[in-house]
């Protein structure tokens, strides 16, 4: 049995839209929409590991994934990570990986965000559980 953990990535954004004026004096179009948008990408963890490891399972394709979204996401208001460990070791160890895959996986969104004014460490937060599943 191959023992991985996953990492959920959630990202909230919000969209405005606006449609231009269309010919007539006085008409200024439909006024701005905010829409709220919700991505979650799994990362998967080799045992016992803080570190991703981009050719583990489908690292790749969620990577690609979360690269893609923040490119071209006009606006991410907040990114929550949800990052887990498995029940094995002690809870002290479990504690510090879950929390660990948490801060590594920041680490990687503000190293791949192309606009670093636009996320900051600050719109991500992190949410470790230790000795849990998903």
């Amino acid at each position: 049995m191959k023992d991985f953990l996953t990492i959920i990535i959630t990202f909230l954004g919000l969209i405005t839209t606006a449609s231009a004026a269309s010919g007539s004096e006085g008409n200024y179009g439909t006024p701005p929409q905010d829409i709220s948008e919700k991505e979650q990408f799994h990362i998967y963890y080799i045992c016992d590991s803080p570190d991703i490891d981009t050719s583990y399972l489908d690292n790749r394709q969620q990577i690609a994934r979360i690269r893609y979204y923040l490119q071209n996401s006009p606006r991410i208001d907040s990114i929550t990570i949800y990052s887990w460990s498995s029940p094995e070791g002690s809870y002290r160890r479990n504690s510090w990986l879950a929390r660990e895959r948490g801060k590594s996986a920041r680490k990687f969104l503000l190293a791949n965000s192309p606009d670093s004014s636009r996320l900051s460490s600050d719109k991500i937060k992190i949410s470790p559980y230790a000795e849990n599943w998903p």
